[in-house]
């Protein structure tokens, strides 16, 4: 209840408005007071009597009820005016019509005035006084007429009315002029309280807002009067511990004389800004701070204001970028990569490594703020643009190759890699370089290598098939023709045995030097292997036999003697022709049909040239059926031996025997040697073949010495193949194996074997000799050996071969060189053997000449060992 009353009898406060605020305490003032003597007026004319009275009271009560609720309900405005009004009604139908314009009509409108003056703006106050004084003259002039007639109508004159209207206007202005000096008093204050609040809003605001610890201490005793949200963060401690507490009693200094030498300096009068300091949290963790600090004087009392930046992660950034940058220096500068920065706009060097300097032979100084194009590294100006060009478009580059001009002069190749980095806010490049030169000349020798034969420098078989592919597609596109042209020394091979394989190299380079010459512009000269050179001919006529002129030119060619290493070397060679598409339309196989007619060249006699035929096919079809043949046979043991007797030419005795090798084929015929031993030789079965003659003479010695048969030395004849140190461990192992003695085993051997390495061959001659094999020179006379040079090896016998006993009697130079031979022979202690003795004439003659041994069809074929056994062997 008292509530009520008391919020019934104070006005309400209206913040931000003194006017209004003014304003509603005078019209409540005003209200209660004309409320209270209302009802007092009430209560005495009721006990008066005067019951007329009391009604109007009663209504004015009601009024003035009203207007204070509505002003309660915000219609303070229209309620200040409306009071001043129903005060003039009042009092102007009560005191007004019993008294006049005189005595309590006077007073009672003079506080109507003070209401009006102090409720009313100066516009409604106007209206309001106008309206009181125009009722005040009209009941004056009433009284003064005689209209109105009361106790003091005769004491009305103009004077009279005239002062008390000035009387009024004068008490409503200076009323109101009061009330406005008040309300702009009032209005002046709450504005500087506001502006003081905003002050300190926004100053709350600032300290709450700023990124940086911020506290407020005060002066005295330095206890934390204010701390911003940043400040706690940074203390890790809420407000309620920090409030009210001072910096050493929460440990927030480490060590407390940082904080005393801050205060000392601060009391100085010195600056504190951004000065270094360490803090420790609640934790304990200790922070790198930048503090500022400054005295302020806030609500009238000095107080330090302090500020601190957290630097701990930006120290650690900038202990980390130092040391990556001091990572990235040693790694720049010892990078095994030349690696130049640079500005992208235009070029200039900022820095280079130590490889760079290295690399391109210029000192430092030389070349910082130039451009590469002044210092002309780009061996083609051009390449620069092109590469920043790719640079742009991709942001990097990677695998840009290019060629680069060192200080010296000497061009490099190199590897470029460049990626854009800012330095500074400026576009640099970042330019690693890899030296590549050592690395494209060994891909130009692996190349080389790969496609060009090592010793002639001559394309080889895989650039020649390249060519030979490519050649027939245009031939084809063209329908044009091709000619290949298979080229092999003829008797290379004596002369690569007889001076060695430096000669025989540097003559194989002087025959390619040769056929280099003459080849035509777009011809392909190559060197497949060994002495065998391919040619390629394009774009040929075959009627007009192109091919067959360039065969005749390369024959030609080699009518000339070769000079070689101080030997003057002759030589002649086997040309085979294949045209496409006449002959084949598949590079391998024109080159295999080329092979084919140099072998029918060779077949027929060396030295010359012919185009390939299907008859020659037939052939090389029977010579691969040969060596597939003989590889079966190797397995299958289809070889058997047959001996020929070797016969003492005084005393007809036999003294020994030659094994001769015959093929029993699967269908039962007898293969020659003459048809597989040349294949033998070039296939490689011949060592094979060779250690299976071996193994099988010793087995037949042993076989025959089982049965008492008195044997005799048994020759075997040696390919050159065969002929090498492991010979004689061979040799040994079979004699071994069965048992066989010494003296029972001779070996014959060509002579092209002196013409080899003589250390090698005298090293295995004298390991025979130690076998007790007797060795002898088969087929003397066909190659280049001669006896002044065979008499330092270890030879004992020498074989006169067939070609010079042919037409001994009819040929008075064969006859000669076989006097000669055996003459000399005699003289070195050789044994002479004739071979191919088939007359009796032949035979004679040889008596004449003391020859020593001979064989042949004259005394016996070569038959099988029971023949042998049975004819010319006794059993002891």
């Amino acid at each position: 209840m008292l509530a009520r009353l008391r919020k019934l009898l104070i006005a309400p406060e209206y913040p931000g408005d003194p006017e209004r605020t003014v304003c509603g305490r005078l019209f409540n003032i005003a209200a209660l007071l004309l409320l209270a003597a209302s009802v007092v007026a009430t209560l005495n004319n009721l006990v008066a009597g005067d019951f007329r009275v009391v009604i109007v009271m009663l209504a004015e009560i009601f009024a003035i009820s009203a207007l204070i609720l509505a002003a309660r309900r915000g219609w303070l405005r229209l309620a200040s005016v409306a009071l001043p009004v129903l005060m003039l009604v009042t009092f102007s139908v009560g005191p007004v019509i019993r008294d006049g314009v005189h005595d309590s009509a006077t007073v009672a409108l003079a506080a109507t005035m003070v209401l009006a003056g102090g409720l009313m703006k100066w516009r409604a106050l106007a209206a309001f006084v106008a309206v009181t004084l125009a009722v005040y003259f009209a009941m004056g002039y009433a009284e003064m007429t005689g209209l109105v007639n009361n106790r003091f109508a005769g004491f009305t004159d103009f004077r009279f009315l005239l002062g008390v209207c000035i009387s009024l206007v004068f008490i409503a202005v200076i009323v109101r002029v009061l009330t406005n000096t008040l309300i702009g008093t009032l209005r002046e204050r709450r504005s500087a309280q506001d502006r003081l609040q905003l002050s300190e809003a926004r100053f709350a605001k600032m300290i709450e807002a700023t990124p940086a610890a911020t506290t407020i201490t005060r002066y005295e005793d330095g206890t934390f009067i204010e701390a911003n949200q940043a400040a706690l963060d940074l203390f890790g401690r809420g407000r309620e511990e920090v409030i009210g507490q001072t910096a050493l009693s929460i440990g927030l200094w480490p060590n407390p004389e940082d904080r005393a030498r801050l205060m000392a300096s601060l009391q100085a009068g010195e600056p504190i800004n951004l000065r270094p300091a360490r803090l420790r949290r609640k934790s304990g963790e200790i922070r790198d701070m930048l503090v500022s600090a400054a005295w302020v004087e806030l609500d009238n009392q000095k107080q330090m204001l302090m500020s601190a930046v957290d630097i701990t992660d930006a120290r650690r950034a900038e202990a980390l970028l130092q040391s990556s940058e001091e990572r990235f220096e040693k790694i720049f500068q010892a990078s095994p990569d030349a690696i130049v920065i640079s500005r992208l706009k235009d070029g200039r060097y900022l820095e280079v490594n130590e490889r760079w300097l290295e690399l391109f032979g210029y000192t430092r100084e030389e070349i910082l703020g130039h451009t590469s194009l002044e210092l002309g590294i780009w061996a083609d100006p051009a390449e620069r643009p092109r590469f920043v060009e790719q640079v742009a478009a991709h942001g990097a580059l990677q695998g840009f190759e290019t060629r680069f001009r060192k200080k010296s002069g000497a061009i490099i190749n190199a590897v470029v890699s460049a990626d854009v980095i800012d330095i500074d806010g400026e576009a640099h490049l970042i330019v690693p370089i890899l030296d590549i030169t050592e690395r494209k000349r060994a891909e130009e020798r692996i190349q080389q290598l790969a496609t060009r034969d090592a010793l002639t420098g001559l394309p080889n078989r895989l650039l020649l098939n390249d060519r030979l592919s490519l050649g027939i597609s245009q031939a084809l596109r063209r329908g044009g023709s091709l000619a290949v042209l298979f080229i092999d020394l003829d008797r290379f091979k004596y002369i690569n045995d007889s001076l060695g394989h430096v000669i025989g190299d540097a003559f194989l380079k002087s025959v390619a030097e040769r056929l280099s010459g003459i080849m035509r512009q777009g011809d392909t000269l190559a060197r497949i292997g060994g002495d065998e050179f391919v040619v390629l001919l394009e774009n040929i006529v075959a009627m007009e036999d192109s091919a067959g002129q360039v065969a005749r030119k390369i024959l030609g060619s080699f009518a000339e003697p070769f000079s070689v290493e101080g030997h003057t070397l002759s030589c002649s060679c086997s040309i085979g022709i294949a045209v496409y598409p006449s002959d084949a339309t598949d590079p391998q196989m024109l080159i295999r049909d080329a092979d084919t007619a140099m072998y029918n060249v060779k077949e027929g006699g060396r030295g010359s040239y012919r185009y390939f035929s299907a008859e020659m096919n037939t052939r090389m079809q029977d010579r691969l059926q040969i060596e597939n043949g003989l590889r079966k046979a190797i397995v299958e043991r289809q070889f058997q031996l047959v001996y020929q007797p070797k016969v003492n030419i005084v005393s007809d005795e036999v003294v020994g025997l030659e094994a001769l090798l015959r093929w029993r084929h699967p269908d039962g015929s007898l293969v020659t040697p003459d048809r597989f031993i040349a294949v033998a030789e070039d296939t490689g079965l011949i060592v094979e073949i060779g250690r299976w003659v071996l193994e099988e003479v010793c087995r037949q010695l042993q076989e025959w010495r089982g049965r008492g048969v008195s044997l005799v030395p048994v020759a075997v004849n040696l390919s050159v193949r065969q002929f090498t140190p492991a010979l004689v461990g061979t040799i040994s192992n079979a004699m071994a194996a069965h048992g066989v003695t010494p003296g029972q085993i001779e070996v014959e051997i060509t002579e092209s074997l002196f013409m080899q390495d003589a250390e090698e061959v005298r090293t295995i001659l004298e390991g025979l000799s130690q076998l007790g094999a007797r060795v002898t020179i088969d087929d003397f006379g066909t190659g280049y050996s001669s006896l002044g040079y065979i008499r330092h090896f270890s030879v004992n016998a020498l074989k006169i071969d067939r070609a010079f006993l042919s037409d001994i009697t009819s040929s008075s130079q064969n006859l000669a060189i076989v006097r000669a031979v055996i003459t000399m022979c005699r003289g070195l202690g050789i044994t002479v053997i004739a071979e191919g003795v088939e007359t009796k004439e032949q035979l004679d003659i040889l008596r004449k000449l003391h020859c020593d041994e001979y064989q042949g069809y004259l005394f016996s074929p070569p038959v099988a060992p029971k023949q042998i056994e049975g004819r010319y062997l006794e059993v002891a």
